[in-house]
């Protein structure tokens, strides 16, 4: 159990993180397109702003409670791969697909993004944690 622990505690910092990565990165993304349309209703920093926190506010919850959690006992049990990484990110914007569109394909595109990113850092040491030293 706390070998998952480890695991957990480590997957969370890094999916978090990536997450603020990839809400940054759309924040800046929307920013720029903003300024290059001068009828938007946002400034290009009101646009960062909104951006930045939507996805912020649409991400949290898929990422603490199931795409951390469920990618550290894959981890754990050295069963953390590049498809399951994807698999686990885009779920939970497949399932907006049944609720909205382009909610659903923005989440896609993030859920994808924040899992790859997640994979790459947390796999990085975990043969050693498998072995029973630290991570």
């Amino acid at each position: 159990m706390k070998e998952y622990r480890q695991h957990l505690a480590k997957t969370e910092i890094v999916a978090v993180s990536a997450l603020l990565l990839v809400a940054l990165t759309s924040a800046t993304i929307w920013a720029v397109q903003t300024s290059n349309s001068p009828n938007d209703s946002f400034s290009p920093l009101g646009a960062a702003i909104a951006m930045f926190s939507y996805t912020l506010m649409i991400g949290c919850l898929p990422v603490v409670a199931f795409g951390a959690p469920l990618y550290a006992l894959l981890l754990k049990n050295g069963k953390a791969t590049w498809y399951a990484a994807l698999t686990i990110g885009v779920a939970p914007g497949l399932l907006l697909l049944l609720v909205a569109q382009d909610i659903g394909l923005w989440s896609i595109g993030c859920g994808a993004a924040v899992a790859l990113i997640t994979h790459i850092f947390c796999r990085q040491g975990s043969n050693y944690a498998l072995k029973g030293t630290s991570v």
